[in-house]
């Protein structure tokens, strides 16, 4: 099941034209591992390409830290943010252990240079890294119990 999700995730980016972080969310609302509400998809909108285009914090981890908050997170101040915090720490330092990096102007310097950023190229390997990555790690938290 794990890896049909992750191919879901790369196909919902390399042909159905969803961002990075965009592909992971719905992926993971269309295997029903928790409840996403369609809003969330478009909450990780803006994160394309590192934040608005900006090659800053890959989309990818950005929207696996939102899905964390999803279903970790708290909506009033009595409750605690702490598993959230935590998960959301252990993703991104596993992904930066694993990449060296979390900003996509570093994860992607050799298309920034080549000015191949909109590349097929580039576009597979964020698929095979990035998304299946974030992808496996995340169907392990969201599994978790609270």
């Amino acid at each position: 099941m794990e890896e049909e999700i992750v191919l879901k995730a790369k196909e919902n980016y390399l042909k159905e034209g969803f961002s990075c972080g965009e592909a992971i969310v719905k992926a993971i609302k269309e295997a029903k591992i928790i409840e996403v509400p369609e809003e969330i998809i478009k909450v990780a909108s803006p994160f394309k390409t590192g934040i608005g285009k900006k090659n800053d914090f890959c989309g990818a981890l950005l929207g696996g830290i939102v899905l964390i908050g999803l279903r970790y997170g708290r909506s009033k101040k009595e409750e605690s943010p702490e598993k959230a915090i935590k998960l959301a720490a252990k993703l991104y330092e596993e992904f930066e252990k694993e990449f060296g990096d979390v900003r996509c102007q570093n994860l992607l310097k050799e298309f920034i240079e080549k000015d191949a950023l909109e590349s097929k190229e580039r576009k597979n390997f964020c698929a095979e890294r990035f998304i299946s990555f974030v992808t496996k790690k995340l169907i392990e938290i969201l599994k978790e119990e609270n």
